[in-house]
């Protein structure tokens, strides 16, 4: 399977960026097939964030991680996608790289900056 496969060809390096969905405010995008929130709370999206990595890490002990905060989006007429919002996913990988001693590439100050 697909984790034998990662064991037989250990990754140089793994770059995580996530939460440019999540941070879209509450009930802006629902699935139509299943009704589901795509909106993520703040809270969840750490503690998905930190299973993934004690996910990647039970694979391979030492390997490579490195953050990539999301990046600042245009903001949505509708109120969907806020640049307010994104910041506070941005924080949160921020933290994580801190908390977890791994680098973070600041996509969001990359392109505000």
């Amino acid at each position: 399977g697909e984790q034998s496969w990662v064991q037989g060809h250990p990754p140089a390096l793994v770059v995580i960026l996530l939460g440019s969905n999540d941070q879209v405010s509450p009930g802006s995008w629902v699935e139509a097939t299943t009704g589901e929130d795509r909106h993520v709370p703040l809270a969840e999206y750490k503690t998905n964030y930190k299973q993934i990595l004690t996910h990647l890490r039970s694979l391979q002990e030492d390997l490579p991680l490195i953050l990539v905060t999301p990046p600042p989006v245009v903001d949505d007429v509708k109120g969907a996608r806020t640049n307010v919002a994104v910041k506070e996913y941005r924080d949160v990988v921020l933290s994580l790289g801190k908390e977890e001693d791994l680098p973070v590439f600041d996509l969001w100050e990359a392109c505000e900056g």
